[in-house]
């Protein structure tokens, strides 16, 4: 682990009115379930997996390898090679996943999509079947988004699955 990283861990309480009251609702946490890994493979990227890998050690079921094309970023000039990219990056996530299995994680799955990298991430995990999902805190952004990237918030913000955000390296 990096000693000068200290990852954030963001745990969503529910609230409701009982008797007059707001109060929280116990809920069950059970982040070894199932791991999501949304990657974009920058640096900060790197660093998360290296938590990814640590909780892979710790026995977590599933973990799930994530990427998104980022449509906006290939439509239209680059459309065209979107097969390639593609094949690319499913290369970087195969050896990913043999990182995740040689540090002993039992079942790792890869996922590719393409469109918004907020909108794709957050319908992946409204399905409902992910207890944690790990990112770096900023990824190829640019300067609107150096403390907090764009996707991690939108993500932070919008859904309601534990979130370790890994900061940049110092």
């Amino acid at each position: 682990m990096h000693s000068a990283t200290r990852p954030v861990l963001i745990l969503y309480l529910k609230m409701r009115c009982k008797e007059g009251r707001t109060v929280c609702v116990e809920t069950e946490c059970r982040p070894l379930d199932h791991v999501l890994f949304p990657t974009d493979f920058s640096d900060n990227a790197e660093l998360a997996f290296d938590y990814v890998k640590e909780i892979g050690r710790s026995g977590a079921r599933t973990i799930t390898l994530f990427h998104v094309q980022d449509r906006a970023k290939i439509y239209p000039h680059l459309q065209n090679r979107l097969e390639e990219f593609n094949r690319i990056d499913n290369g970087r996530m195969e050896r990913l996943k043999a990182e995740l299995e040689n540090a002993g994680a039992r079942d790792v799955r890869i996922e590719l999509a393409c469109g918004s990298p907020k909108q794709e991430i957050l319908s992946r995990l409204k399905r409902g079947d992910v207890s944690l999902t790990v990112m770096g805190s900023q990824g190829r952004g640019y300067i609107g988004e150096i403390f907090l990237g764009s996707v991690r918030h939108s993500v932070s913000r919008r859904t309601e699955v534990p979130l370790l955000l890994v900061p940049a390296g110092i």
